[in-house]
């Protein structure tokens, strides 16, 4: 009687009688690099409604602070290291932006019309009933997906970031 052996081609070593180890796929760092480009940012908070809420509660408080011309939270950064962070005069052109001054608001902090929409659109997510806020995640992580949006949005601040640290686009005052 002759014993057969299980189609073994290939994944033995000859010399050694040994199986080699498995091949490993390298991802290239282009793709790694467009893999977090791609990941949802806002989709994930707006399905949980009571972090919404907080996120939402926090800006607000800020921005009546400010309003109210109390400090309220200060940046950490310029605290510490002296030097502003891409978000420091937010508030002041939120608070701006609220009470109508646009040119001022957008003269302060460029990106204060991108952060009163974001602000609107994680209230509004946060009143949704469950369902409708579970499509409408679902609907934020598509186009997240599709457009990197989130993802831009953060590299464009922190050029314009750059380009207010040097002195081009004004100061920080």
């Amino acid at each position: 009687m002759l014993e057969t052996k299980a189609n073994t081609v290939g994944t033995e070593d000859p010399a050694c009688g040994q199986k080699p180890a498995p091949l490993t796929t390298r991802v290239s760092v282009s793709s790694r690099i467009a893999d977090w480009f791609l990941t949802p940012a806002l989709a994930p908070m707006v399905q949980h409604r009571w972090a919404l809420i907080a996120l939402v509660g926090l800006a607000i408080l800020q921005m009546g602070l400010t309003a109210a011309g109390l400090r309220g939270w200060q940046c950490p950064m310029y605290t510490v290291f002296g030097v502003p962070c891409p978000g420091c005069g937010l508030s002041t052109a939120m608070t701006l932006f609220i009470q109508g001054k646009w040119y001022a608001a957008i003269c302060t902090h460029a990106f204060a019309p991108i952060l009163f929409a974001a602000v609107i659109l994680l209230a509004t997510a946060a009143l949704m009933p469950r369902r409708l806020q579970a499509n409408f995640s679902l609907r934020v992580a598509a186009l997240e997906r599709r457009t990197g949006i989130v993802a831009i949005l953060l590299l464009v601040m922190f050029i314009y970031w750059g380009l207010r640290l040097s002195g081009v686009l004004g100061s920080f005052t």
